[in-house]
């Protein structure tokens, strides 16, 4: 049986103001009004905004008074009341955004800690952290069971998340673009300077129900093998390190992600799994730079969006002699009668009539010419081309 200050808790972190004006209305009964009322003042303070607009708040509350022609509150606690009921009518949504102030002398406005009164929040499904400086999420964020959608990127201090994120039994979009580091473990020092391995955390293999997950911007070293057991993924962004790690290698069991809508992979060399046309639902596929690309990319019959732009230096041809890698084009040129989408191999391109996207942008001399242009935009009418960074 609940106690009466946990009825009033519950009363307040609410997304209904009747139910605040309830909470403060028992308190008040009880005889812990003061008491009641700041403590959810000191717990809301962990929001920046709510000090940082408060100024503005008592400008905008008094005219509102002189225009209601009802007194304006002299007592200080009632003023704290009003103050605290006002912030929560604004930020209290399933949808919290307390995204951190971008841009020069914002840092004060950033978070640096997970704000604890959160965890009360219980109504949150989409909780919007981006941009702070959080360095560690609490192991009782396992308290936000309602929470579909946690987006914690650009918070570079960010280095683990816990286990109990994982047990989060409704959250299907986690979003950690832009944290380079938050898979980091240091392992020994060579030459006085720590290393790392960048490894992906157990709490999200936990994640069976997961549909969204971005790692742009993220370092990881390696695909793990079990990241095919999240099969609901519909949105995979990875992304390996440019130059910190020459070859991001994928399992054989990846392309087991048979839900799978949008694979984008951005690293410094990678190898598109020649069985591809296994995942049949894939309509957008990034993959930059690649290696090899299989012909199988022809079998993705709901493919829309193709972006195979900066074709690595690794890349190994066959298909016309004499040319077996990117820099024979550059020593030799292109020999008459012969274009790049022959050399590359990439004549099935001109198959897939369903594409309503091609990207591939290059440098000069791997960068498709006019004349190589057309033959793609002859050949795909549908079709939007990119070539140009």
């Amino acid at each position: 049986m609940p106690t009466q200050r946990e009825k009033i808790r519950s009363l307040f972190y609410s997304t209904d103001p009747e139910n605040r004006a309830l909470a403060f209305e028992l308190a008040k009964g009880l005889g812990c009004r003061e008491e009641v009322i700041n403590e959810f003042y000191k717990a809301l303070q962990e929001l920046p905004s709510f000090e940082q607009d408060r100024s503005y708040w008592l400008e905008i509350f008094r005219e509102d008074c002189e225009e209601d022609n009802i007194a304006f509150p002299t007592d200080a606690l009632d003023l704290k009341q009003a103050h605290i009921h006002s912030f929560c009518n604004v930020h209290f949504h399933p949808s919290m955004n307390l995204k951190g102030s971008v841009g020069i002398n914002k840092e004060q406005s950033k978070l640096t800690t997970f704000p604890k009164v959160l965890l009360n929040c219980q109504f949150i499904t989409k909780l919007n952290l981006s941009w702070n400086n959080i360095k560690e999420i609490p192991k009782e964020i396992v308290q936000l069971h309602n929470l579909v959608r946690l987006d914690l990127s650009c918070n570079n201090e960010l280095r683990n998340l816990p286990d109990e994120l994982g047990q989060l039994p409704a959250l299907k979009e986690l979003i950690l673009y832009g944290i380079p580091g938050i898979f980091s473990t240091p392992q020994r020092q060579v030459s006085g300077q720590d290393t790392y391995a960048y490894d992906f955390p157990s709490c999200i293999r936990q994640m069976k129900q997961l549909e969204h997950l971005d790692l742009g911007d993220v370092i990881v070293t390696e695909i793990p093998e079990w990241l095919h057991e999240l099969r609901q993924l519909k949105y995979l962004t990875l992304f390996s390190g440019m130059g910190s790690n020459p070859y991001l290698k994928i399992p054989k069991t990846f392309t087991q992600l048979s839900n799978l809508e949008l694979l984008q992979i951005n690293a410094y060399s990678v190898d598109i799994p020649e069985d591809i046309d296994k995942m049949q639902s894939l309509e957008c596929l990034v993959i930059e730079p690649a290696v090899s690309i299989p012909n199988t990319i022809k079998n993705l019959k709901k493919l829309t969006y193709l972006d195979l732009s900066y074709l690595s230096y690794d890349a190994k041809f066959t298909t016309v002699e004499g040319y077996e890698s990117l820099f024979d084009i550059d020593d030799k040129g292109i020999p008459d009668g012969v274009s790049r989408i022959q050399i590359y191999g990439w004549e099935w391109l001109k198959e897939m009539t369903w594409l309503k996207e091609f990207t591939f942008k290059h440098i000069k001399p791997y960068a498709f010419t006019n004349i190589e242009r057309q033959e793609l935009e002859t050949a795909l009418p549908d079709c939007t081309f990119i070539f140009e960074a």
